[in-house]
Formats: C-alpha cells, sequence, structure tokens
C-alpha cells in the first residue's frame, strides 16, 4: 500500500503540478483511498482488506514520490503520461502501465526488492499490447525503483534480442498471437 499511494501521490502531483509533499490533505485522501482500492482488487489479499496508511506509513509514501519526481526530472525525460492506457488483446484485459515518457515506457517497482524475472514479463507484455493496438512510439523499456534508487533500461530491440534472440517485432508478434489463442488450447485435457 505505501508503494501505491507513493505513485499514485506522485501521479497527482504531477497532474496538478505541485510536489507531493505539497498536495493539500484532500488530495492525499484520493490518493489514499484509491491505493486502497486498488491493493483490495488484488486477489491474493482479499481475506484481509488493506487498513489506511499510518503517519509513518505515508511520510514513507511521500518519500517514494518525491524520488520518483527527481528521476522524472532528469534531462531529457520530460514530463510523463501516466497510467497510460493499453487496449486489450485476445484474452488480455485493458490495462494501464504506470508511465511513458518520449518513446520510453518505465514499469515502477517500489518494493524493498531487486527487479525480477516477472517485471520484464510485464513490461513485455504491456509493449505487445501497444504492439497490437500501435497506440504510442516505444522503442526503449525501463524498470524503476525509487525506494532503492534503482533503475535499468535498455532499447526494446536489444532487450529482445537478448531476451528471445529475436527483434522486438518479432518477438511482440509472436507474444499477441499467443494471447489471441483460446486460452484453453494450453490447458491440459
Amino acid at each position: 500500500l505505501v508503494n501505491e499511494v507513493g505513485f499514485r501521490l506522485f501521479a497527482a502531483g504531477v497532474r496538478l503540478r505541485e510536489p507531493a509533499d505539497g498536495l493539500e490533505r484532500a488530495v492525499i485522501d484520493d490518493c489514499m483511498v484509491a491505493g486502497l482500492r486498488h491493493i483490495s482488487a488484488m486477489r491474493q489479499l482479499q481475506r484481509h482488506p488493506p487498513q489506511p496508511l499510518k503517519p509513518a506509513g505515508l511520510d514513507e509514501a511521500v518519500a517514494i514520490a518525491r524520488r520518483l519526481e527527481d528521476f522524472f526530472a532528469a534531462p531529457g525525460l520530460g514530463v510523463p503520461t501516466l497510467f497510460p492506457e493499453l487496449p486489450g488483446c485476445g484474452w488480455v484485459d485493458r490495462c494501464y502501465a504506470d508511465a511513458l515518457a518520449g518513446s520510453t515506457l518505465f514499469e515502477i517497482k517500489a518494493g524493498d526488492r531487486g527487479f525480477r524475472s516477472a517485471d520484464v514479463r510485464q513490461l513485455l507484455c504491456y509493449c505487445a499490447l501497444n504492439f497490437a493496438a500501435k497506440r504510442y512510439q516505444i522503442s526503449h523499456v525501463c524498470l524503476v525503483n525509487p525506494r532503492t534508487g534503482r533503475y535499468v533500461g535498455e532499447s526494446l530491440d536489444a532487450m529482445s534480442k537478448h531476451l528471445a534472440g529475436r527483434s522486438a517485432t518479432e518477438l511482440l508478434a509472436q507474444i499477441v498471437h499467443y494471447v489471441s489463442d483460446a486460452p484453453d488450447r494450453y490447458t491440459a485435457s
């Protein structure tokens, strides 16, 4: 919840052109409610509904938002588009990525951990959905962890070649084909 609220505070600050630590209490409360709603919707947490952040948790969320502000203030990035919508494809529903700045798609992972292969797969799925819809020009991807101060980015084509031995166009087309097939095709009978 701290991470989710931190990202939503960052997004509100970008939208309102205010630093996260200068947002009005009503905006902070809206971010908290949206974060609680989002986390509550996750299946694995339905048994134990999350509780609103205590003051220390809110301070931590503001610190995450401030680090994201610093990251995206880097020269050349520009103001990011937050929550860019990606239309669904096949059995994958419409979804929202974290941020798009220029031609780079960013995924924010604020946990106290390193990046995982699942994070890369998430970025590739977003890129495949965009590839099918041709909505945005995405040529680079970047994972950012504002909690640890780490990020890793690469061109989509180079990452595809490193991971799958094929160009981004080939890999993304293959992912689109996979999600466009009937989902029961891949289940054991």
